[in-house]
């Protein structure tokens, strides 16, 4: 969440506990204008959490596609080097079938694992017997799909991140409207009572934020003349 914005939700929380004070005398106008107020708090929260929790979704499925992406490196290598070997006893081919990627980007790793998965099935006997695990090519799928899960994970976290900061702003942006609406009308209705009219001129106010100090600029420094002169 923006600094600014989270300054604007205080505003808004100050001026929705201000609407409850008992001894305010509140026309149907200025009520209705302070629910208003605490119906955008609400929904600010929830954009919140929708935000948070989008966040959290795309830094799991990240994390999760990072860890995946190593295993499934390693599988496909050791699907490759067991090629080569075959390649050395004379079967004609099997390295270029089962080439490790020169760009081990994602796209390429899964594209590659797929087509390992689908050319090693026919032939699982010749690499079995040559030390991978009787379920290499079973283990090698669930990898796969575990990191298009993951990548929805990703994506759906990131779409939800997006709506959260979205309606954040514009919710935020229609809330400080209300604020602004009700600034002067307060004025008005609290000019009787001074005490009243200071706390609300304090609970409606948006905390501005600190002024940047610069470091001043040093002397430059003194060049001593040269001895003799």
């Amino acid at each position: 969440m923006k600094l600014q914005i989270k300054r604007e939700m205080d505003c808004m929380d100050g001026v929705d506990l201000f609407g409850k004070k008992p001894e305010l005398n509140l026309t149907p106008k200025l009520t209705g204008l302070f629910t208003t107020v605490g119906v955008t708090l609400t929904t600010l929260r929830n954009w919140g959490a929708e935000q948070i929790a989008g966040l959290q979704g795309k830094t799991s499925g990240v994390e999760q596609r990072r860890v995946l992406a190593t295993e499934i490196r390693g599988t496909i290598r050791d699907i490759a080097d067991i090629a080569k070997s075959m390649g050395e006893e004379g079967q004609t081919g099997m390295v270029e079938l089962f080439r490790y990627p020169i760009r081990s980007t994602y796209e390429n790793l899964i594209l590659t694992g797929e087509a390992f998965a689908e050319r090693a099935e026919g032939m699982a006997a010749q690499f079995t017997t040559r030390g991978l695990a009787a379920t290499f090519v079973a283990d090698l799928r669930a990898q796969l799909t575990a990191f298009r899960a993951a990548t929805s994970v990703k994506l759906e976290g990131k779409a939800d991140w997006a709506a959260g900061t979205a309606g954040l702003a514009a919710t935020a942006a229609a809330g400080m409207k209300v604020v602004r609406t009700l600034r002067p009308l307060m004025r008005v209705h609290l000019k009787a009572d001074p005490a009243l009219l200071a706390a609300w001129n304090l609970a409606a106010r948006v905390e501005r934020p600190p002024k940047r100090t610069t470091a001043p600029t040093p002397p430059p420094p003194v060049v001593e003349p040269p001895s003799g002169s």
